[in-house]
This record gives structure tokens, C-alpha cells and sequence, in this order.
């Protein structure tokens, strides 16, 4: 069924989206076949859309046995000309009590960011490194694979850090002896000063590992926690394994309710905005399996990794409805089952994610598109 993305988006405005679903799902009864053929089939379909990366999460990172610096700031710049020096600067002119060093990574850039750049080469609180083009992965990875810090952020060349977020995410790092600390983020086209509410943390406060963001940014990270990982290279997506690797590994985290963070919505050269019209959407998925796989090779064990799973499945489907047809979809679904059949440790009580397990326990490829689409 066709519902035009303009009256999805009214329907949600006006809260009548889950009562559309309510109605309609009665009726997204078929049910899809699934055997060893048919997930061969979607499996050879899909990789010739796009072939599984071959990247690892899994690597060995030299963290410092005396760090020099409290903290290390990681910036991966490729051809972000209009947005670089803003980037940087706003690192830079963090007031702080805290010692920091940034490296930028110049990662095969072709427009003038290196020569933005170069008023950098001789300050001391950062480290310069060029390399061929390896993606955001293999930028980041450049910079972990010497950590003198006790802690490390990321923060992408598009956006902005808050004035006074270093010092109030080390702060109650070092208050809490917390291996995370995240705090809130905003928004922005064109001017921070116009910003729209991104996460909504009223209160510092220790908290859970799962009940943080996924994304790398917008957080600190103990260095061991890299000792070991790293952001698989040729994904799309590479920030989930922040939330099947590295979050699950932490002991204390805690959140802060300070801003200090400015997500810029308005690169086209983001993935979020590419995502439309590319395969390497399907990257969603391989990911997913990639970090599942390794968990299982690092004896990760969660107790609400059903919850995880579902939730994750509902973003691959997400991203896919944008640029796959019907029947990429359904190949994808299918994989969604047998993935979910391998993993899933108990019945989800979450309502949405309840809705998910239906629809995958009883191969029902139309009332998963009615959820994600809808709700």
C-alpha cells in the first residue's frame, strides 16, 4: 500500500498515524516464505546491489601506560571547506582547566580543506595527519591508533562543540570515574544561534550504558575502551558500533544536561542526506550483522539485546524504504528474520518493539513496512 510521504508526515503531526496503523494492520496478513534458498537468493540480490564491506571492528590501538592529556579530540576532515575552520575553532577556544590535544585527520581531501589547514601546522595542541581517502572510519582510526589522552572524543568537521563542553563532560568523567559521559545536542542549518532542540537531558545524573545515544559524537570515552576497537572501514553507518561494542563494555556512564554539542543538518554531502538515493543504505543491515558477529567474539553479553536488535532492524528498514524497491525490501526483510532467529533472547515488552517481533516471528513483510512507515 502507497501512502504519499506528505500525508505520512500530517498524519504524524496530528497523532493520527497509530490509529491509521491500528486499522490497517488487521489486513497485512501474508505471510513471506523463507527456506536456505530463499535467503541465499536475498543474500546474492542484495550483494549485487551492493557487496558486503569487508571491514573489522576488531583491532589493536596503543593507549598510553602515563597519558599526557586529558583529553583527545578526533576530527576527520574530507573536502569540508565551508566548514572546517568553524569546526576546529570551536576546539580550540574551549576555556578549560583541562589539557587537550586535537588531531585532525586531512583524509584525501581534493577541494581547499588542506589549505585551510595549514594555519594549524604549528600550534601545538594539534596534531596534522594526512592520508589517502579512507572515509570517516579509516580517519578516525588514524587518530586512535596512539591514545595519550585518558579520554576521547569525536567530533565531525561539519559541526560545532559548545562553548564550555569539554570542561563539563571531563569534569564529571573525572567526578564519577564514569567511562561515558554524554550531554545534550542541537541542531543547525546555517547559524548555531538557530538552532532546533536535538537530545533533551534535563538532569546530570549517572545512567545506564543503553540508555545513551548511539552516535560517536556529543560524548567522552575512557581510552581503554578503544584499546581493542575500532570503526569498522567501508561502512556507512560505522557509528553502530559505539552501541553494540563499545557501550555495552562501559561500567559507570552519566549524562549532563549542558549543551555541548551543534549538529549541522545541512551538509549534502552526509550520509543522512545521500542515504535517498544510494544502496549503500543496505550497509544498515551488514553492519548490524558485522557488530552481532563480534560481540559474540568478545563475549558481550546484554540483557536486553532482543530490544537492541529490534530497534536496530526498524532503522535498517528505515533507511532502506528510501532507496530500495519492493522486492529489495523483501529480501531484506528476510534476512531481518533470520537475523532476529539467531539472536533474540527473549519477548520484547515494549510496545513498538513488540510490533517489530510480530511481524519477523510471523513473516509478516507488510505489517513491518506499516510500522516503520507510519509510526
Amino acid at each position: 500500500m502507497y501512502i504519499p510521504r506528505l500525508t505520512i508526515k500530517i498524519l504524524r503531526k496530528i497523532g493520527a498515524n497509530r490509529f491509521l496503523f491500528k486499522c490497517l494492520a488487521p489486513f497485512a496478513k501474508a505471510r513471506t516464505e523463507i527456506n536456505e534458498d530463499i535467503v541465499a537468493t536475498a543474500q546474492d540480490r542484495l550483494a549485487t546491489l551492493r557487496p558486503v564491506p569487508s571491514g573489522t571492528s576488531m583491532c589493536e590501538n596503543n593507549i598510553a601506560d602515563n597519558p599526557k592529556y586529558n583529553l583527545q579530540v578526533i576530527i576527520p576532515a574530507y573536502n569540508v571547506e565551508k566548514y572546517i575552520e568553524d569546526c576546529v575553532e570551536s576546539v580550540l577556544n574551549q576555556e578549560t582547566k583541562y589539557n587537550y590535544i586535537v588531531y585532525i585527520v586531512n583524509d584525501g581531501s581534493t577541494d581547499t580543506t588542506r589549505q585551510i589547514l595549514k594555519k594549524y601546522e604549528n600550534d601545538s595542541r594539534v596534531i596534522l595527519i594526512d592520508q589517502k581517502n579512507k572515509g570517516l572510519s579509516g580517519a578516525r582510526n588514524t587518530a586512535l591508533k596512539n591514545i595519550n589522552a585518558d579520554y576521547v572524543a569525536f567530533v565531525d568537521s561539519d559541526d560545532i562543540l559548545d562553548e564550555g563542553a569539554i570542561e563539563a563532560l571531563l569534569s564529571k568523567a573525572y567526578e564519577l570515574d564514569a567511562d561515558v559521559v554524554q550531554g545534550n545536542f542541537r541542531r543547525f542549518k546555517t547559524d548555531v544561534k538557530n538552532y532546533t532542540t536535538g537530545s533533551n537531558l534535563s538532569e546530570s545524573s549517572e545512567t545506564r550504558p543503553n540508555d545513551l545515544m548511539g552516535f560517536a559524537w556529543g560524548k567522552i570515552y575512557r581510552n581503554r575502551l578503544f584499546s581493542h576497537l575500532q570503526f569498522p572501514e567501508g561502512y556507512w553507518y560505522e557509528d553502530t558500533m559505539c552501541n553494540f561494542l563499545i557501550l555495552p563494555q562501559c561500567g559507570k556512564t552519566a549524562t549532563i544536561s549542558k549543551n555541548v554539542y551543534y549538529y549541522r543538518k545541512a551538509n549534502k554531502f552526509s550520509i543522512t542526506h545521500q542515504t535517498r538515493s544510494n544502496p549503500k543504505c543496505i550497509d544498515s543491515y551488514y553492519i548490524t550483522q558485522l557488530v552481532l558477529k563480534e560481540q559474540e567474539q568478545l563475549g558481550i553479553r546484554e540483557n536486553d539485546l532482543t530490544d537492541k536488535i529490534l530497534n536496530q532492524i526498524r532503522y535498517n528498514t528505515e533507511r532502506a524504504v528510501r532507496c530500495l524497491s519492493k522486492t529489495e525490501l523483501k529480501y531484506l526483510f528476510v534476512l531481518h528474520c533470520k537475523l532476529f532467529e539467531a539472536y533474540k533472547t527473549e519477548a520484547s515488552k515494549n510496545r513498538d518493539y513488540a510490533i517489530i517481533q510480530e511481524a519477523l516471528e510471523t513473516r509478516r513483510f507488510a505489517l513491518l513496512m506499516l510500522f516503520v512507515i507510519l509510526c
